[in-house]
């Protein structure tokens, strides 16, 4: 829940005057504003009410909640009107939680996290300025956790059973989705059989977590069993299938509360930036760079506003507080992040 509202000041937190790049004695101390817990009459449970993503769109904060895990649908999806200083209901979707919202060219967008009906098609949903318009068209997916246009195609990262692929394309603007194989060694994956369950995933599920688009490439994370392993590795578009380019190395830490691998992510200078609750940099996708402000802290999200990356970060103090910092980059350098 922390973490969400982390995200929530950084709406506020990036309207500030740019801080001096060589000078962190110039930080400002903001005091945040309280805006209400729109999800309270729906929900009694704390989970279900995380503001799990928030969008500003045309000058209304949209604001996801809901929780899958607890399969809490029909979900209903508010916003706060920034001018009006009020909340407003923009009705219900069939799906138990809305985790992430997108611009897909100038239309507000949500993916649904699990669908309320079947499994055989998932859920995206498109702002037409009153209400949600359903699309009920992601071929197989269970859940969809990410959402990326790519060279006149859209995309969409899900879970799906076994014998099916995780990531599925839309040539057509969205009207109809279909599965995109993967490979790796030159042969195609055989996601027929799965392992006996874990503890790490439902074992009859197949996870393409998180989209990254890097020098003109798109990337999928995609979760799979290697050797009897459960294994999160990078695969690349091509020739309209993803084919394996390389394993997450065990130096990239997990460490957040999101239902995705990562819970925030951006391409800045060159490079991606991600957040797993830790702050990593990459200019390949082979070789990680860890960014540390303090040994404990995490980092929430990661936005590109005016050509400067603003990252938000939290550190529990010793008394039980928390002290909420931003930090900011104008260069993509990895030593440039001042607060």
């Amino acid at each position: 829940m922390l973490e969400r509202i982390i995200r929530m000041l950084l709406v506020f937190f990036v309207t500030l005057p740019a801080l001096s790049a060589n000078n962190r004695a110039n930080s400002i101390e903001v005091k945040p504003v309280h805006l209400g817990t729109p999800l309270e009459s729906r929900y009694a449970g704390k989970s279900e009410r995380t503001a799990w993503d928030l969008e500003i769109y045309d000058n209304k904060l949209f604001v996801s909640g809901g929780d899958y895990d607890k399969s809490t649908g029909p979900v209903p999806i508010f916003y706060y009107d920034l001018q009006e200083k009020l909340w407003v209901d923009t009705g219900t979707v069939p799906d138990e939680q809305i985790e992430r919202f997108y611009m897909l060219g100038d239309v507000l967008t949500a993916a649904g996290a699990d669908p309320t009906d079947s499994w055989e098609l998932g859920n995206y949903y498109a702002f037409n300025g009153i209400t949600w318009d359903i699309h009920r068209v992601i071929d197989g997916a269970i859940h969809t956790f990410d959402f990326i246009e790519f060279d006149g195609k859209l995309f969409a990262a899900t879970a799906v059973q076994a014998g099916q692929f995780p990531v599925c394309v839309s040539a057509n603007g969205g009207l109809s989705f279909e599965q995109v194989p993967f490979y790796r060694d030159g042969q195609i994956l055989d996601t027929s059989v799965l392992p006996i369950d874990d503890g790490s995933m439902p074992p009859y599920q197949l996870r393409a977590y998180d989209f990254i688009q890097l020098d003109g490439n798109l990337y999928a994370l995609f979760y799979f069993y290697v050797n009897g392993s459960l294994e999160l590795s990078v695969y690349r578009y091509q020739n309209n299938a993803f084919h394996f380019y390389a394993p997450l190395p065990p130096n990239v830490v997990f460490a957040s509360a999101s239902h995705e691998a990562l819970a925030a992510k951006v391409t800045f200078q060159g490079r991606t930036f991600f957040s797993t609750g830790r702050l990593y940099g990459t200019e390949d996708l082979l070789s990680y760079t860890k960014i540390t402000f303090s040994e404990n802290a995490k980092v929430t999200d990661l936005q590109v506003i005016n050509n400067i990356l603003y990252v938000s970060v939290y550190e529990k103090q010793e008394d039980g507080t928390y002290r909420i910092s931003l930090w900011h980059n104008e260069t993509g350098k990895y030593g440039d992040f001042y607060e």
